[in-house]
């Protein structure tokens, strides 16, 4: 693990950086989650029982709990105590309940995983496995113990009552709704753009703005040069009063008057053209004016004076940098959980600013293919876990992600577009029990429709 964290932190993105970082997790996790752990019979386990001077830890605790419920609740006198002083009490107690519990969260761990990672039918095995192993197994074992010594029950109200409080508050952190923040990371965007455009065919004579640069609605982003837009208009303006000369001459002969129909449209369609050449004109000269107050995003860089481009070509972007949305990723496991107009709040990491809430607006699929060089990204320290396409060159994510975004008015100026922050969606309280069911509808439902 030692090695190979050097290697992950000196070494550039690719595959040996992304080997060593998985080698360093995996040689880490190994070693103090599960060797290190004394709830598993491995070097965790050994260290503390020669600490404990305890050794046999785990079949004395087990059978502890097995006379604390015969004994204790059954009033069985031939189960024997196990324990032999107030310190083996407490300690065999603590440990078989910690065991036994983490044993259960383990088994349905390695369950889930499998089924989801690998092999859907080895996942239901094992599922199967575990059901019969810990809830099955015990409580047949249990019930066909207790019919064969039921001459010998004495049940005791103290320790009966005991064991049903027990119960009973395993039964409420089981079914007691409880409320539960996620947490997704997201980013600030802008909600309304435009798109920045050179509306005549004409070159450009001054330009007042740069890229990155703020402006406010109604500042003159550049001007076109006019003298062409002036010499067509006379051109438009000669050719209009040689038509209606024409039409004049028409109507005063009346062999040709019928003709006069003809040249009364072409004089309509030259007023028109006369008209839409001089609001160009007027636009040319006042200049191309900020629609709202924002910041220039996008700009070409060709734009200086004596640039010249095609009619309606897009030169550059206006995002405002008020009216804003935020846009956080939901993975798609975690999309049923989330539903329109559910509160949201979001956190950005800059001095003086404040969490803010909201409402979710809008959930669609995540649009963004490629995460290169994304803040995003898990080869760059991003929470999302993402693979390299060599073929496409793409840096894509490993599973399904989901567009989560609402509305922001920013009035912060310190808070950047593009700045990432944390947004935290409150479910619906829901119980643990209430939880499990609905993931195994969920996946029995997704797995009948396969």
């Amino acid at each position: 693990a030692t090695i190979a964290a050097y290697i992950w932190y000196f070494s550039k993105p690719g595959i040996l950086n992304s080997l060593t970082f998985y080698l360093m997790g995996v040689s880490l996790i190994s070693t103090i989650f599960f060797n290190g752990n004394p709830l598993l019979k491995f070097d965790g386990y050994f260290l503390l029982t020669d600490y404990l001077r305890l050794p046999n830890l785990y079949t004395k605790a087990f059978g502890h709990l097995r006379h604390l419920f015969l004994n204790g609740v059954l009033g069985i006198q031939a189960a024997l105590p196990v324990a032999r002083s107030k310190k083996e009490y407490l300690i065999f107690t603590i440990y078989g309940i910690s065991s036994f519990i983490y044993r259960i969260f383990l088994y349905l761990g390695i369950t889930a995983a499998v089924y989801y990672r690998f092999d859907k039918t080895i996942g239901f095995l094992l599922g199967f496995l575990a059901f019969s192993l810990f809830i099955v197994r015990p409580i047949g074992k249990s019930l066909v113990t207790s019919y064969r010594i039921r001459s010998e029950l004495r049940p005791r109200k103290f320790g009966t009552f005991v064991f049903v409080g027990l119960v009973g508050l395993a039964a409420l952190v089981l079914f007691i709704p409880i409320p539960r923040n996620s947490v997704y990371p997201c980013y600030l965007d802008s909600a309304k753009k435009q798109k920045l455009t050179v509306p005549l065919k004409t070159w450009v004579s001054t330009v007042n703005v740069k890229e990155g640069q703020s402006v406010n609605e109604g500042d003159i982003l550049y001007r076109l040069d006019t003298s062409l837009l002036k010499l067509t208009l006379l051109r438009k303006i000669t050719a209009r009063k040689i038509v209606q000369k024409k039409l004049e001459l028409l109507l005063l002969d009346d062999l040709r008057r019928a003709e006069a129909v003809s040249k009364e449209i072409e004089l309509s369609q030259a007023d028109e053209e006369v008209a839409r050449i001089q609001d160009k004109l007027t636009e040319a000269e006042h200049g191309v004016a900020a629609p709202f107050k924002g910041r220039i995003t996008k700009f070409d860089p060709r734009m200086k004076a004596g640039y010249q481009s095609g009619e309606g070509i897009i030169v550059g972007e206006l995002e405002s940098t008020e009216e804003c949305m935020v846009h956080a990723i939901i993975p798609g496991a975690q999309l049923s959980e989330i539903h329109m107009g559910q509160p949201i709040r979001v956190w950005f990491p800059i001095a003086g600013s404040k969490q803010f809430d909201g409402l979710v607006r809008e959930l669609k699929p995540f649009a963004i293919r490629d995460l290169r060089e994304s803040p995003f990204s898990s080869r760059y320290g991003g929470e999302l876990a993402t693979e390299a396409k060599a073929d496409e060159q793409k840096d894509v994510p490993l599973e399904a992600q989901y567009d989560c975004s609402v509305l922001f008015k920013n009035a912060n100026p310190h808070i950047p577009l593009g700045m990432t922050g944390r947004a935290a969606i409150r479910s619906v309280p829901k119980s643990i029990a209430s939880r499990v069911v609905d993931t195994i509808v969920r996946v029995f439902n997704r797995e009948s429709l396969l």
